[in-house]
């Protein structure tokens, strides 16, 4: 069998290897390119948003976790017939019980349900990550710089905000 006449057509790829600065370049996907600056900003932008998305998943997760920590340390208070208030242990008349046969719990008081939702926002969480990392990856240094701005500036809003809050557990938003 002889090969020698059998071409393949394979479209011409630019696959760069080292950091570039331009606005023509295909992102993600083949029907996302950009041509000209208007293109490239808007590129730019969609990138930095995902990047604050990152960050907020990231921050939304632990919110949670903490939030069903206190839950089950009160729960576990409540039995002992108290309640915790600010940082004091204060008896109180009664509380419900969360042992109920009703609700399905694992280890620390968490029930099933908290699992699933820590879950699904892991999977979107991920998946962001991979599509940033995708899009770093076209080796372009505004899209690189939309990225890093972007998670940078989701965590310091996401982070600030967490550091604001008092150090009161009941505390409310």
């Amino acid at each position: 069998m002889d090969d020698s006449n059998h071409t393949m057509d394979m479209p011409s790829m630019d696959m760069r290897t080292t950091f570039y600065i331009g606005k023509d370049m295909t992102i993600l996907f083949s029907r996302w390119i950009t041509e000209n600056s208007g293109q490239l900003f808007g590129a730019m932008l969609v990138t930095f948003i995902l990047g604050i998305l990152y960050e907020g998943l990231r921050a939304l997760r632990e919110h949670i976790a903490g939030r069903i920590q206190f839950t089950s340390s009160t729960a576990r208070y409540a039995r002992l017939g108290a309640r915790l208030t600010d940082n004091e242990i204060t008896p109180i008349v009664s509380a419900k019980d969360p042992e109920s046969p009703l609700s399905l719990r694992l280890k620390g008081g968490w029930s099933i349900g908290f699992y699933v939702v820590q879950a699904l926002l892991q999977i979107i969480q991920v998946g962001l990550a991979y599509i940033l990392m995708l899009a770093v990856m076209t080796y372009n240094g505004w899209i690189f710089m939309a990225v890093v701005f972007g998670t940078g500036f989701g965590y310091l809003a996401f982070s600030l905000r967490k550091s604001l809050r008092p150090h009161n557990p009941e505390w409310r938003e």
